[in-house]
């Protein structure tokens, strides 16, 4: 395994000889150990010292940088990260050169190496009293104690403390994240964090000691705190499908969830409607994760699924893993279908005009009782957006970024009208309280929501379902219901 030491300086001339020299001894001549100084262009002689103080302590595999330009604390972490990517070392310990967090911590992380976590964080917090012990400015103990217990309130972590500078990244975690992105300010280190955190990555944290000495902190604390409170907030809201920031994308991984469980959202009223109708054969187009042939799995239902990723169950008595603007309906076994479902599907392709033309004029579908959803543009926090010029797409929701196509409740009904389907129903979805949260207020909320829905489904509704059935097309009839008189 191999192991880069990063070293982070800025203006440490009075403290980088002494950090160096406390790193054990086993670290300085180890070929699989390397050590990285990289001086953030000082006004002093920092990087000088160091290269100096290298030589003089026996370090053997050592490189020592001076940036031309000051990068600032983010900026010169992703230097030291690059480089570890590129020369193909396994972790990136990061340390810092004013002597803050100690050298002598080192071995920790070296053994919990061997549990492969992707983050190992040293935390000053696990144990609060020698933080203070280690003369840590009661102001900074307390924000650090308010700070974190706000961003794992929000981020849902459960971190002693958010505000280490003392971390180790393997590599191939540091491939996966966009971490240029990330500020290149101290809010970087918040960044990260949570970029890990939504990614699913195995993080471990251990105790430290704390040492507050002569080093000057360049934090400006309440600068810093509301930079690391927005960026917590933001990852926030992107999980709730607000907001699409890049340094957070790919938190959609997990959008797509069981909602047959819950009251108002768009699977329990498909199921409602398929309890109505008691259909024999079901065509799911965009099955997800495939719910609905889990929870169809003992009613006597024959059912087919069409989608890019196969579900893990094997409830489908019929599936094709295929794209469905590209599909060949003849390929369905069997005759005719008594219900199509299409749920969030239509507004992720280019033309979903066309799909509903091909499977009003297929045969196999005729008879078909048809459940339509779709994101409703018009959900009155977009429309309270747009009045203040806000239009953002996010990972999930509405607006998610990979919609094709946005529609109100009346340009859905208009496009069902168009391709030839007659609307017998519309149901209005409040917002997904319930998998948000599953206390006494989301209940309320889904609840007025739900009432709203009754008086001004256009602008209340989150999402919009419409059970529809299509208008026979001529070379149907002319083929199998005209009575022919000689």
């Amino acid at each position: 395994m191999k192991v880069l030491i990063y070293v982070v300086c800025y203006n440490a001339r009075e403290h980088i000889h002494n950090v160096l020299k406390r790193i054990p001894l086993r670290y300085r001549d180890n070929r699989d150990v390397a050590l990285l100084v990289s001086d953030d262009c000082s006004s002093d002689n920092t990087a000088e010292i160091a290269s100096q103080s290298c030589k003089e302590l026996g370090y053997t595999n050592y490189e020592v940088f001076r940036t031309k330009v000051n990068q600032g604390y983010g900026g010169n972490q992703k230097i030291g990260y690059n480089y570890a990517c590129s020369n193909n070392f396994d972790y990136v310990i990061l340390l810092h050169g004013d002597g803050q967090y100690a050298p002598e911590e080192l071995d920790n992380f070296f053994k919990l190496f061997d549990d492969q976590p992707d983050v190992i964080l040293g935390s000053r917090m696990l144990v609060k009293k020698d933080a203070l012990k280690g003369k840590m400015p009661v102001i900074r103990f307390i924000s650090n104690i308010i700070l974190t217990r706000i961003q794992n309130f929000l981020a849902q972590t459960d971190f002693a403390e958010f505000h280490t500078g003392y971390r180790a990244y393997s590599t191939k975690f540091l491939k996966e994240v966009p971490f240029e992105l990330n500020s290149n300010d101290f809010d970087f280190d918040t960044d990260i964090l949570l970029q890990a955190k939504f990614l699913g990555k195995k993080i471990k944290e251990f105790p430290i000691s704390t040492f507050y000495g002569q080093e000057k902190s360049r934090v400006k604390l309440i600068k810093y705190g509301i930079d690391i409170l927005k960026t917590t907030l933001r990852f926030k809201l992107q999980q709730m499908g607000i907001g699409c920031s890049l340094k957070f994308r790919g938190s959609k991984q997990s959008v797509y969830k069981d909602k047959f469980g819950y009251k108002y959202t768009s699977h329990y009223y498909l199921l409602e409607t398929i309890k109505i109708f008691k259909p024999k054969r079901i065509l799911e187009i965009s099955s997800g994760a495939g719910y609905l042939g889990e929870k169809l799995k003992d009613d006597n239902i024959w059912l087919a699924g069409i989608d890019l990723f196969c579900p893990q169950n094997e409830y489908y008595n019929q599936f094709f893993c295929e794209n469905i603007e590209q599909f060949d309906w003849n390929k369905l076994d069997g005759d005719h279908f008594d219900m199509v479902c299409l749920m969030d599907i239509l507004e992720h392709l280019k033309e979903p005009e066309s799909i509903l033309l091909e499977l009003r004029r297929n045969p196999k579908f005729e008879n078909a009782v048809f459940v339509i959803s779709v994101p409703n543009v018009a959900f009155f926090s977009i429309r309270i957006g747009l009045l203040f010029g806000s239009f953002n797409y996010a990972d999930r929701g509405i607006l998610d970024i990979s919609h094709k196509r946005l529609f109100t409740h009346s340009s859905f009904s208009t496009m069902l009208k168009e391709c030839g389907f007659k609307i017998s129903k519309t149901i209005p979805i409040p917002p997904p309280f319930k998998l948000l949260s599953q206390g006494f207020i989301s209940s309320i909320l889904a609840i007025i929501f739900n009432l709203l829905n009754k008086v001004l489904p256009g602008l209340f509704a989150f999402q919009i379902i419409k059970i529809a059935v299509p208008i026979p097309v001529s070379t149907n009839i002319i083929n199998k219901h005209l009575e022919k008189y000689s």
